[in-house]
């Protein structure tokens, strides 16, 4: 026999003994990995991945007759997305047409607005313009009276009297007139 030892043969306290496991579990000791058998069904070679273009591809039954159905309703919903379209563009349009008449219509508003304060405000000017001229008339004519009296006392002029009023509703009055 050898002089070598195994390591089987070597006593080993359960502490050792648990250690090694470890290390055997961790991959640590000394020999690689070790080898998981396979059975023989896993044998076989590893899957490998198509790549694009990798694979032909074939089409069945692609006849004009099995996909004419398809076709005419792809056209009848590209016909009907056109209609929604032209009528997203019309609607659009109405839209900005109707923004376009209320900017105006506000415009014209604020313009009438504008126009009316600055009518009421002449109007104001004018009614305060004619009240100053009506009070300097009535202060004028206060004065002309004053020296008019004035200048009547100065000359001594007697006050003209009004004439005297027919008197049409006398009794006397139908007797006269005959």
């Amino acid at each position: 026999m050898s002089d070598r030892i195994k390591p089987s043969q070597v006593p080993v306290s359960d502490s050792q003994t648990d250690e090694n496991n470890m290390r055997r579990a961790l991959g640590l000791q000394g020999t690689a990995r070790p080898v998981m058998q396979q059975r023989p069904d896993q044998a076989r070679a590893r899957h490998k991945f198509v790549q694009d273009g990798g694979v032909p591809v074939v089409v069945v039954n692609r006849s004009d007759d099995a996909t004419a159905p398809f076709k005419a309703r792809i056209a009848e919903i590209e016909g009907s997305l056109e209609a929604e379209r032209a009528a997203h563009s019309q609607t659009k349009r109405a839209l900005a047409d109707a923004q376009a008449a209320s900017q105006a219509l506000q415009t014209r508003l604020t313009h009438a607005d504008l126009a009316q304060r600055d009518a009421l405000a002449a109007e104001r000017q004018a009614r305060d313009a004619a009240d100053a001229v009506r009070h300097e008339v009535a202060q004028l004519q206060a004065k002309l009276a004053e020296v008019s009296a004035k200048s009547r006392l100065a000359r001594r002029e007697p006050v003209p009297q009004e004439p005297q009023p027919v008197k049409w509703w006398l009794p006397n009055y139908k007797t006269v007139a005959k």
